[in-house]
């Protein structure tokens, strides 16, 4: 998953925890797509971002699919850091 996403996996530690407690408080997961959807836009965007942000030894942290995302924004955004 570090492979693919980059630093931008941690995300998923967040949104399940986030789950995990509207199940415990009895809250239903409805409309289950569309979030399984927005988390993978979410995603996605992180992982361009970090692909963007430059370490100081001059690696990369967004991955395979933030090294495609982190390429079409480059232009628009330039490079963080």
């Amino acid at each position: 998953l570090i492979l693919l996403l980059g630093y931008a996996s941690h995300t998923l530690y967040c949104v399940t925890a986030v789950w995990a407690a509207m199940l415990l408080q009895h809250r239903p997961l409805d409309r289950l797509p569309i979030r399984l959807l927005g988390l993978a836009v979410i995603l996605v965007a992180m992982a361009g971002l970090c692909q963007l942000h430059t370490e100081a030894d001059g690696s990369k942290t967004g991955g395979i699919v933030g090294a495609v995302i982190g390429g079409f924004m480059e232009p628009w955004l330039g490079y963080l850091g």
